[in-house]
């Protein structure tokens, strides 16, 4: 908080060497993740209907069970992605003014690239595995061997950009002014549908991307999101003092 409500330089470099390390940590983390990630994504695909079911059921079920997530919820991860982009972005240029850095050449032609590289790798992840040529598919191959020490390295390093992203957001989305009357409620509402609710899933679902492509089915994951949303929300509508020295 002290990087964000004063003019400490020393809190700023911290905060702007904590981005730097947890940035570049991601990338790491979406490298590492893709080969598991998409090896369970396409799991599906091996799984038959369930027992009994006619044919054209069993048809249909293939059908469904070849979809994962992040086909079967197409606009949910192309909206993740396109604010994953946008937080990459802000990041990247925000990486230097902490560290007070001067934007020359060669920074802009080291910060560009950053603009694109860790959408690029995660979205590499979440892509489909590459198809098999006819003729070639193995139903009864052997899967890769699992490398659990590495993905746990490669989950950490995502968790440790999305941790920093949800306190960096969260100590700018202090609560609004009390609620005056019933007047003010529809254009706070309008704020929070048009600003709040698409920055707090910038900052909060974006970074999760690759976790919420395997757990979005799961109503626990759902409700977590929800209510994540929903008490930024309220905080903003209904309105309340900050906290002193915030």
């Amino acid at each position: 908080m002290r990087a964000q409500s004063t003019t400490d330089a020393g809190a700023g470099r911290l905060l702007g060497l904590a981005l730097l390390a947890t940035f570049v940590a991601q990338m790491v983390g979406a490298a590492l993740k893709r080969s598991p990630l998409r090896a369970r994504l396409a799991a599906p695909r091996a799984r038959g209907a369930p027992r009994g079911a006619p044919g054209r059921a069993q048809s249909a079920w293939a059908r469904l069970r070849a979809r994962p997530a992040p086909s079967r919820y197409f606009r949910f991860f192309g909206v993740l992605l396109s604010l994953h982009f946008v937080l990459s972005t802000l990041v990247a240029f925000s990486i230097p003014v902490l560290l007070g850095l001067s934007f020359d050449g060669w920074l802009l032609l080291l910060v560009i690239p950053c603009m694109f590289i860790p959408t690029a790798l995660v979205w590499g992840a979440l892509g489909p595995p590459g198809r098999e040529r006819p003729g070639r598919e193995r139903p009864g191959a052997p899967a890769p061997p699992a490398r659990p020490l590495t993905e746990a390295f490669a989950n950490l390093c995502l968790f440790s950009y999305a941790l920093i992203n949800q306190l960096f957001w969260s100590g700018l989305a202090v609560s609004n002014s009390p609620l005056g009357g019933a007047g003010e409620i529809p254009m706070r509402v309008l704020q929070t549908l048009l600003f709040l609710i698409p920055v707090t899933a910038m900052y909060y679902f974006s970074p999760r991307i690759l976790f919420l492509a395997e757990q979005i089915d799961d109503p626990r994951t759902r409700l977590s999101m929800k209510l994540a949303l929903a008490s930024i929300a309220f905080r903003w509508i209904v309105g309340a003092e900050a906290a002193p020295g915030w």
